[in-house]
């Protein structure tokens, strides 16, 4: 399993560069850029998350002062990974 973070070259202050590499990082499959992203989505609903990819599955930590409510994050989460279109991370439907 392989977890990863931000590289400190990636921590531009130009907001707009900064999105994009995230976004190249994310698409690549870096659990870290990946999970910056989603943490971006998520800030609203008080969840920080925490990823690690294992050959093609990506594994998700949400943590929050309370529990994510799962019908809304796992949405959220679903179509922002198929917008991300990340060839090494394969999908599954949700239940």
């Amino acid at each position: 399993m392989v977890q990863t973070t931000l590289p400190t070259a990636m921590q531009s202050t130009d907001p707009i560069m900064h999105s994009a590499e995230i976004f190249k990082h994310a698409r690549a499959g870096d659990a870290g850029a990946i999970a910056n992203l989603l943490n971006r989505t998520l800030a609203n609903h008080g969840v920080n998350v925490k990823a690690s990819i294992d050959g093609h599955r990506l594994h998700l930590t949400l943590r929050g002062q309370q529990i994510p409510d799962q019908k809304i994050v796992a949405p959220l989460i679903q179509r922002g990974m198929k917008r991300l279109a990340c060839p090494t991370i394969s999908l599954s439907p949700l239940p």
